[in-house]
């Protein structure tokens, strides 16, 4: 079992108080490695990369002898010396996972959508920064959690020292103003820094966290179509495990939010070409091993396909998995769409 050091900025909750979830963690965080490499998959999961690829097994190939078996999440003494490249990779990676896994802890997550890439095919939603870098960078996250709130999510990861940590805390606190919100969609705007300790260090690996304001504008928006927009992207994840096609293709960039959900012809187009599809037409399992580690995969495709087939529209079809969980334990991911992962060998 490893640990992480916790802490919580309050001072930082201006106005308001720390939520109740992240108020209750304790000084030190808990967790098992294959838990935290799940995490990572998730979140760095891009479903561009469609189908069975070498891209799932990345987190676990890359990550599994890195750190020290149990205690402080603490790097192995190899790493030490890697290039400075990798260790930024490794420090987003791991960054990306820990925040992910708080989350999940605390709020209960539905699902954790790359901003840039919904942004990407729904560009009605320019209203929200879409920068990759400075002042206009979107956020790494959007959020629905188990209760369907929506939160903004940042993610820092280092593993440069405690004060370069703050540092990038403090650059993403000071790039996110303005937050236009009108309609209340956001419930919880969060960045967490990860600082991740070397074999040789002399203080812990700490996540901290606080609450920054954020410039984006989310006053065309309303919460429902955000929630069932996010909950979409979740199935389309889902989907990039096992499928070959990449439905949000077949939506026109400038289309609405509305239309999307309770539109028929979009919908129409989506349920064809995934009833057409020869490997939904039956269930998928399959198993993968890279040197000792291997993810089978299952996917029940007759829990998505029997409510598509029953549906007018996307609202409708997607309103039947509301209150499905997404579960990630130690080796196991269970989606809200039907999909299982299960890892061995770590």
């Amino acid at each position: 079992m490893l640990n992480i050091d916790l802490m919580i900025d309050h001072s930082t909750w201006i106005g308001k108080t720390v939520p109740p979830q992240l108020a209750s963690l304790s000084s030190s965080l808990s967790f098992n490695l294959i838990e935290l490499l799940l995490h990572v998959a998730d979140a760095t999961k891009n479903p561009n990369y469609l189908g069975r690829s070498l891209n799932d097994f990345w987190a676990f190939l890359r990550y599994s002898r890195c750190f020290e078996a149990s205690g402080n999440l603490r790097l192995v003494r190899e790493f030490n010396d890697i290039d400075a490249h990798q260790k930024t990779i490794l420090s987003d990676d791991i960054g990306m996972g820990i925040s992910s896994l708080v989350m999940d802890r605390t709020f209960g997550v539905k699902a954790l959508t790359d901003t840039s890439f919904f942004l990407k095919y729904l560009t009605s939603l320019s209203t929200i920064s879409t920068g990759k870098k400075g002042p206009n960078k979107s956020p790494d996250f959007l959020v629905l959690d188990s209760r369907s709130d929506i939160h903004i999510l940042e993610c820092k990861g280092t593993q440069n020292g405690i004060s370069n940590s703050d540092a990038q805390i403090e650059k993403g606190k000071s790039q996110k103003r303005s937050l236009q919100d009108p309609n209340s969609i956001i419930s919880e705007k969060l960045v967490m820094g990860t600082f991740i300790a070397k074999s040789t260090g002399i203080n812990n690996s700490r996540l901290k966290i606080i609450d920054p304001d954020f410039k984006y504008d989310f006053s065309k928006l309303t919460k429902e179509e955000m929630k069932y927009l996010l909950l979409f992207s979740q199935l389309i994840k889902e989907l990039s495990f096992v499928e070959n096609e990449n439905y949000l293709t077949f939506f026109p960039k400038e289309v609405l939010p509305q239309n999307i959900l309770e539109g028929k012809e979009y919908f129409e187009k989506f349920k064809s070409n995934f009833l057409d599809n020869q490997l939904t037409r039956r269930n998928f399992r399959d198993a993968e091993k890279y040197r000792d580690i291997e993810i089978e995969k299952v996917y029940n495709f007759d829990f998505v396909k029997d409510n598509l087939i029953q549906s007018r529209d996307l609202k409708m079809f997607l309103d039947n998995f509301i209150e499905e969980e997404r579960k990630i334990d130690e080796g196991r991911y269970k989606g809200v769409f039907g999909l299982e992962l299960v890892i061995s060998g770590i």
